[in-house]
């Protein structure tokens, strides 16, 4: 095998944001950046990572990031794409 196939890592805040993203854009930006070999989980982000993600305003939870893309390290490292994501984003509000 010739290509180094590259593994990332969609993690939703909750199954309510995972539907409001727009899953064909972000799999083709995926694709796009790493070409025809790569794989992606998706999994549900734990409390402490929620926690991270959302803004408390007087009584009212703001979540302000409804995902992550990480992309895993040949050491077993995640790395965060935020250029990623933000493309997703973008793209997915066109």
């Amino acid at each position: 095998m010739d290509k180094m196939t590259k593994n990332a890592c969609l993690k939703y805040h909750s199954l309510k944001m995972l539907m409001t993203l727009d899953l064909n854009k972000a799999v083709e930006a995926l694709a796009t950046e790493y070409g025809d070999s790569f794989s992606l989980d998706i999994s549900l982000m734990d409390d402490a990572e929620r926690e991270r993600c959302m803004e408390i305003s007087g009584a009212v939870a703001i979540v302000s990031e409804r995902f992550w893309i990480l992309e895993k390290e040949d050491g077993g490292g995640l790395v965060r794409r935020r250029d990623l994501e933000k493309k997703i984003v973008d793209e997915g509000q066109k």
